[in-house]
């Protein structure tokens, strides 16, 4: 009885996590050709495709060639780890005569009309642009948006960056562009990229970057398109308690607003692990003698049970 509340409990979680996240391989770990060569565009990244004739490129750490190539976190255009995970797509977000990247993908639903949806992905300026074009957004359409030639897509994005109050000139860390808007039914595709021509444009300058590159160069990571109504449920889960690093070598440090009464770990195949009792809101745990895979932890509050699902690789 215990085993089958536990597998009913993993599909619960699984169920609520991957109805919420409309976006496929969000985080880009996932691929058909690992990006050796230096010359993979998006399209090695599963799902993800390019719209245009330019050629947005995949970065992951499979990736041997750590110098002039696409490798994680060392590439030909800097150096930036992965905002989760290993792997990112990049692509020029500003070039003179209005050339413009793109990346697209497919939803796994389409949209429901009237329903209220929030966006969010993350964005990293390159080490080598010497421009951050701060406008980059978020165009949501019913069929897959192209263009035969490099220019700036004319759509008008559902959600835009703030680029007064976000600019998007962090080239150390990850920006948040984020937003919600209300749909019209039936919205399947979503587009990535700067969808302003160069007059309206906003950019930044950092005078230490690249003096041969005259353009600006986005790192895009973690897309994300949720319903807001089931968005609730994450951020409350998200505020009650953070487990990380995740993906970790098996050292997870555990905080929680409440006091942690039991812990279990379990793995994929349902087999309890470890049994803790640890009665405090901040605490490690030390799982650095298991396998490399993916485990369940499950936390007892007061009056309350959260699991979460954890990767150790190594």
């Amino acid at each position: 009885m215990i085993r089958l509340l536990f597998y009913y409990f993993v599909f619960l979680i699984e169920f609520l996590a991957n109805s919420q996240n409309l976006v496929p391989n969000s985080s880009f770990e996932n691929y058909s050709i690992c990006p050796n060569s230096g010359n993979e565009n998006i399209e090695s990244s599963l799902n993800w495709y390019n719209p245009t004739a330019y050629s947005p490129d995949y970065y992951n750490s499979c990736a041997t060639d750590i110098v002039y190539g696409q490798s994680v976190p060392n590439n030909g255009f800097g150096y930036q780890p992965a905002k989760s995970g290993v792997a990112y797509a990049g692509l020029i977000t500003m070039i003179e005569t209005d050339g413009r990247e793109y990346i697209q993908t497919t939803l796994t639903d389409s949209l429901t009309a009237g329903v209220t949806y929030t966006v969010k992905f993350y964005v990293s300026a390159a080490d080598s642009s010497p421009y951050a074009a701060n406008n980059i957004g978020a165009y949501f359409s019913n069929n897959p948006v192209s263009s035969g030639d490099s220019w700036y897509l004319p759509f008008t994005p559902q959600i835009k960056n703030d680029s007064s109050a976000n600019p998007l000139d962090d080239r150390y860390g990850w920006t948040e562009v984020s937003g919600s808007f209300i749909a019209q039914g039936g919205e399947k595709f979503i587009t990535i990229g700067n969808f302003n021509n160069d007059l309206n444009t906003d950019t930044t300058f950092h005078s230490d970057g690249s003096t041969w590159l005259s353009f600006s160069y986005h790192y895009i990571d973690d897309v994300s398109v949720t319903d807001s109504t089931l968005s609730l449920y994450e951020e409350f889960n998200q505020s009650q308690i953070s487990v990380y690093p995740n993906p970790s070598y098996g050292n997870i440090h555990i905080k929680s607003t409440e006091v942690i009464e039991e812990l279990q770990v379990y793995s994929s195949l349902g087999q309890l692990v470890l049994s803790q009792s640890p009665k405090t809101k901040d605490f490690k745990v030390d799982l650095s003698s298991f396998e490399d895979g993916m485990y369940y932890i499950t936390l007892q509050f007061n009056e309350s049970t959260i699991t979460k699902k954890i990767i150790i690789n190594r």
